[in-house]
Formats: structure tokens, C-alpha cells, sequence
């Protein structure tokens, strides 16, 4: 498959930072970790709802995915499937 490296992550959450009218957000990523950090998906202020599709990872590390999930600011629903 393709692989998205640290640089396409961090234009990806720019893009999606500076998306005014995005409000709600599904995806499903090899680099949910590395994307959920990024300082541009931590400070989104349009994002209400986030839809990650994790169902394939183990209990841990979907622990971990949910936690920082947890950091995007003015989020208010998240869906872990």
C-alpha cells in the first residue's frame, strides 16, 4: 500500500486545519498516531466530530489512539469503529 511519511501527514492536517466549513472527520490510517499529534489536528477548531476506524488494531494501542483524539481542541463526539 501507499505509506503517507511525516511531511504528507503534516500537509494533510493543514489542509484539513484550514477547512472552515469541515466539521466532522472519518478516516482510517496506518499513521492515526502520528496524524493525531500533529500540532495542526491538535489546535483544529472546525472539527466537532471524529469517526476513526481502528477496529483491526489491538486494545492498547486503540487506548492510545483514543487519548489523543481526546487533545483536538473543541472536539465534541468521538467514534471509534
Amino acid at each position: 500500500g501507499n505509506e503517507i511519511g511525516d511531511k504528507g501527514v503534516q500537509n494533510i492536517a493543514l489542509s484539513l486545519s484550514n477547512c472552515t466549513q469541515l466539521k466532522n472527520l472519518a478516516f482510517s490510517s496506518d499513521n492515526d498516531e502520528k496524524f493525531l499529534k500533529s500540532r495542526e489536528i491538535i489546535n483544529c477548531k472546525n472539527i466537532k466530530l471524529l469517526n476513526i476506524f481502528i477496529n483491526e488494531l489491538p486494545q492498547q494501542r486503540k487506548t492510545q489512539i483514543k487519548r489523543l483524539a481526546q487533545k483536538i481542541k473543541r472536539l465534541v463526539k468521538l467514534k471509534i469503529d
